[in-house]
């Protein structure tokens, strides 16, 4: 099945996107789309160069910098604790092509593609880092390191359908008559239009944060209420892995955006949370130097801050120091003030 450069057939391929392929044929080329980012890229521009070959098939024009610029909005207007907007807008995303390193062109195929284009199933990457994309109806994703996002050319009459590993921010618009759908594991995201963050990675419970409107979670295929939950904006969504349940959490995260908009919002928060929170975020760990610091509490925002900076804040708030060993931070006091928050 294999060419004599070593890479798939591209008459496979051929039969693979026109879901021709025997269920032999059909694992062969699965297994080696998923083989390397590489040979999808390659896959996704033989069909970007067949169907080019004279189609006529009419495009759907979307907006790129007006859909981002929206998504920018929605981000900088979210505040985890008040709701408040804020001054700092995203710059416009710039957008990273992949060139396949090799194409072949089929002469005289383009008729087939014409119809068969809008089946195509195309996939963006991330490693690390950000990774941005507009969907043909005009939704906006912006997807977290090490994640992957599947999703159609075109979306059918139906229902607008992708699949996604790691995490995303989805800005989706609006269509009554066509629900957007996110199979993410053993779970599935269900709204019409609406702003979130979706947590999916693998061996690990499912996470939706709304941020905007209301989400429907539930478990993939499944009919029973008692396994569907109904997300309103400020209120997250989880799966149990290993239980299968669905339930919801009505509760503040402090960095409920922290990947994607660098903000950290603590109102009222004991400092052990906080140091929990940071660790997770900064990738360091507090020590404790003998002082209980729980009665500490926090109300300050931090936005793209260094640890540095956010160290030395508390340290001046709580009369507090801290003590650096590479990753690890001990934290010591000797008169501690925590009488007063910031």
């Amino acid at each position: 099945m294999m060419n004599e450069r070593g890479n798939m057939d591209e008459g496979l391929l051929l039969k693979y996107y026109q879901q021709q392929t025997s269920n032999e044929e059909n694992q062969s080329v699965k297994a080696w789309l998923n083989e390397s980012s590489e040979n999808m890229a390659e896959y996704q521009e033989l069909i970007k160069v067949w169907t080019s070959l004279g189609s006529k098939t009419p495009e759907i024009s979307v907006d790129v910098d007006t859909a981002w610029n929206k998504l920018s909005n929605r981000i900088d207007a979210y505040d985890v604790i008040k709701g408040e907007p804020v001054v700092r807008r995203l710059s416009t995303p710039k957008f990273t092509w992949i060139a396949a390193a090799s194409v072949v062109a089929l002469v005289g195929l383009f008729a087939v593609f014409q119809y068969l284009f809008n089946k195509q199933e195309l996939q963006v990457a991330s490693d690390d880092t950000l990774v941005e994309q507009v969907l043909e109806d005009g939704s906006s994703i912006a997807l977290n390191t090490n994640s992957r996002l599947w999703y159609p050319k075109k979306f059918n009459s139906e229902a607008r359908t992708v699949k996604l590993e790691g995490e995303a921010f989805f800005d989706i618009e609006r269509d009554e008559t066509k629900p957007f759908i996110i199979e993410a594991g053993i779970g599935e995201v269900k709204v019409l239009g609406t702003s979130f963050n979706v947590e999916a990675y693998e061996n690990e419970d499912i996470r939706v944060q709304v941020i905007t409107g209301r989400v429907q979670l539930s478990l993939s295929n499944e009919i029973v209420d008692s396994n569907k939950v109904i997300l309103e904006a400020g209120s997250t969504g989880i799966i149990n892995q290993a239980t299968g349940r669905v339930y919801k959490e009505i509760q503040d995260y402090e960095d409920a955006l922290f990947w994607l908009n660098k903000r950290l919002v603590f109102d009222k928060t004991p400092l052990p949370k906080v140091f929990a929170v940071l660790e997770k975020n900064y990738g360091i760990h507090f020590t404790n130097g003998g002082k209980d610091v729980s009665k500490c509490i926090l109300t300050v925002r931090f936005e793209n801050e260094s640890i540095d900076n956010i160290l030395s804040v508390i340290e001046a708030t709580f009369n507090l120091q801290f003590n650096l060993n590479e990753e690890t931070i001990q934290v010591i006091s000797e008169a501690q003030n925590c009488g007063e928050d910031l």
